[in-house]
């Protein structure tokens, strides 16, 4: 069975399907054994997951809380790491964890939201490396039968097919300790992802971080139009899920609790031209040598792709006004729509809401082309 929206569920019922995102990560990051040097003891991470499953409640959420806490004085708290692939895995779902505590001090479907996408990611992430591979998979002809039967989602990689199944099955199904409280409400039909497509271009957001827009500055950037950008898989380098031809994106920069629209690109592609230079051969070779003026906008970053734009020219004096900062929504591929978090007095006090990939609603995708329109010579 499946559900509709997350907003529909009851709390008890959001919460598992936070728990549903997160369990199916379990295995995968406890299969292989943690860098030494991070100093964080895999039964930690597996009492994590066993009290996140576990009944909601007071001593439950509290030995969650403690276990969180332990986790955060480990050294990898306090260093640079630098992670293959495997590590990315580990690290992504250890935020995905920390994610989770959150939202037992702040229920809502916002931070629920959060930890769902979060857990899609990893599967496109890991759609995107077997896709990228030369070696074969003894279950690959079983992936690929899996992905044949499912006609109205042939279009995506076997595990954001298979998160997909479970993001919308019912809450109800999560590991039988977890499943407690009332009868789940479920609908007989999932919410096509594309049952919001209303035929134009759609409008996204991402975040340009302190480093890249002080890459940019460095090199000179400030007033030339970038004819790229990247797609990535990490926190900091997101996936721009969703986009296509036609659709604009706003690159937005926080400082000092102001957000400003650095650039707004227009996808043009998201295929590799030979604008983007030599394909690499080794892996200290650059990825995208035709495009090195702009690779701090992460050609280097994890599985990084380029998406060829048409963009307005870099500035840093393009403020979003505070009055439609606290009014700007995103919605999600699911039609449900959200506001930022931590705006207070016209300003953003935490741009966690921020940082991703999302899909602005019509009206505030409106109202950004208005700030642009209106400050731009």
């Amino acid at each position: 069975m499946r559900i509709e929206r997350l907003a529909d569920l009851k709390p008890v019922h959001q919460r598992q399907a936070a728990v549903l995102a997160l369990w199916r990560w379990r295995a995968p990051i406890l299969a292989f054994e943690l860098d030494a040097e991070w100093g964080v003891d895999q039964s930690v991470l597996e009492s994590l997951f066993r009290l996140a499953a576990s009944p909601a409640g007071e001593q439950s959420d509290l030995a969650y809380r403690r276990a969180i806490a332990e986790l955060c004085t480990t050294p990898l708290f306090t260093s640079e790491v630098d992670p293959d692939t495997v590590q990315l895995l580990q690290l992504e779902t250890i935020s995905n964890l920390l994610a989770f505590g959150e939202l037992l001090d702040k229920p809502g479907v916002d931070d629920v939201e959060r930890v769902v996408e979060a857990s899609a990611g990893l599967a496109n992430y890991l759609d995107g490396l077997v896709e990228g591979s030369f070696y074969s998979h003894p279950a690959e002809e079983a992936h690929r039968q899996y992905l044949a039967d499912l006609a109205d989602r042939a279009n995506e990689g076997y595990f954001a097919s298979r998160h997909f199944a479970v993001e919308t099955a019912c809450p109800g199904d999560v590991p039988p300790s977890a499943v407690a409280g009332d009868e789940c409400p479920h609908q007989s039909e999932a919410v096509s992802p594309r049952s919001y497509d209303h035929g134009m271009s759609d409008a996204f957001t991402v975040l340009w971080t302190h480093d890249t827009c002080r890459a940019l500055r460095k090199a000179g950037r400030v007033g030339e139009r970038p004819p790229v950008a990247f797609s990535g898989a990490h926190s900091s380098l997101p996936a721009w899920s969703g986009a296509r031809a036609g659709d604009e994106v706003y690159a937005l920069h926080v400082n000092r609790c102001v957000v400003y629209v650095v650039s707004r690109m227009r996808v043009i592609d998201m295929e590799r031209r030979d604008c983007c230079g030599t394909v690499p051969m080794r892996w200290q070779d650059p990825a995208f040598p035709g495009h090195g003026d702009w690779s701090m906008l992460g050609a280097g970053g994890c599985s990084a792709t380029a998406v060829h734009v048409d963009a307005t020219p870099v500035r840093f004096d393009m403020p979003i006004p505070g009055d439609l900062l606290a009014r700007l929504t995103w919605r999600n591929r699911r039609g449900q729509t959200r506001g930022l978090k931590y705006v207070a007095d016209g300003r953003l006090e935490r741009s966690v809401s921020l940082q991703g990939f999302y899909r602005l609603t019509s009206e505030s995708a409106d109202d950004l082309a208005v700030v642009v329109s209106n400050t731009m010579p």
